[in-house]
Parts: C-alpha cells; structure tokens; sequence
C-alpha cells in the first residue's frame, strides 16, 4: 500500500496528516473485495485499485476530486458510480467484466480510456466520447476494418491502439 510520499515523508517528521490531505492512493494487489472505507477521502484525485476483487463501485461515486482512477483486473460490471466524476481524465477498466460503457458518457473531461480485455463490451456509446484522446481496446473484440475505420471517423482527436488478448 502506498500513499504519496510527502505525505509519509511529513508523518516521518512528526507533522500530522489530515485525511483530507490524501490525494494519492494506491491499494493495488491487496485482495479488496470492498472499499467503502474509501469515502472518507474526498480529497483524493489519483486512485490506483488495480488487481483486487472488487465488484461494487458506489463508494466512488463520492469522491468527486478524482483526476485518475485505475480500476483493472477487478470483476467490475456497473459503471454507473462513475458517471458524476466530472474532473476524472485517465480511467483504466482493463480486465473486468463490462458490458456496457452508456454511463462513461458523460464524462465530458475524459481523456484516456483503457477498456482492454473486456469481452463482448458494447462499443456503441464510444462516439458520444468525443474528448477521448487515447483509446485501448482488446483485439478480441474483433472488431471490422470497416468498424474500426467508422470508430477513427467518429473520434477524430483519438489514438486509438488495439492490445493483444492476454490470458
């Protein structure tokens, strides 16, 4: 687990740190199956919760300061808690269980999107993203030529890469 480091480095000094002072979280790896601990943090705006077990996202729907949010390799399928983090930028979903993206939408202020090795997601709403820069999609979404071509026309600002499967 790790927070930012001025913060560990203040503690170390014998300043006292605020929960409100935690902008930075990693808890990567740690087996979570839930995080409504998390809510108390409302300050925080990078967010790292990569590799746990997490399913349930509706403690995020209150920490509104997030900039960065990496949720990979959980058993995410609900995205709706994220649809009112209007300063989020960078999202990472790679590998969960996502179907559907409708709720992304309305993130305006998104910038980057990992969607990789989510299989059979719906790509449809991804032309109403039209802010995205960067897009990571799995190649075994399988999508067309054409598809993809009719993906780059409708996002004309996005880069958008295809990753390989991984198992």
């Amino acid at each position: 687990m790790a927070v930012k480091r001025s913060l560990l480095e203040s503690a170390s000094a014998g300043f006292e740190i605020s929960i409100d002072q935690i902008q930075l979280l990693d808890v990567s790896g740690q087996q979570l199956k839930e995080i409504n601990s998390l809510s108390r943090l409302k300050n925080l705006e990078d967010l790292k919760l990569r590799n746990n077990e997490i399913e349930d996202l509706q403690v995020v729907r209150s920490l509104t300061e997030l900039v960065v949010l990496d949720l990979s390799y959980n058993n995410i399928t609900d995205l709706t808690p994220l649809e009112n983090l209007d300063k989020l930028q960078y999202l990472n979903l790679g590998q969960n269980r996502i179907k559907s993206i409708e709720p992304l939408t309305k993130l305006q202020g998104l910038k980057g999107l990992i969607l990789s090795g989510n299989q059979g997601i719906d790509l449809s709403p991804i032309k109403k993203m039209t802010n995205l820069k960067s897009l990571f999609l799995s190649a075994g979404l399988q999508l067309t030529p054409r598809e993809l071509t009719l993906l780059k026309r409708e996002l004309p600002v996005c880069s958008i890469k295809l990753t390989p499967l991984t198992p």
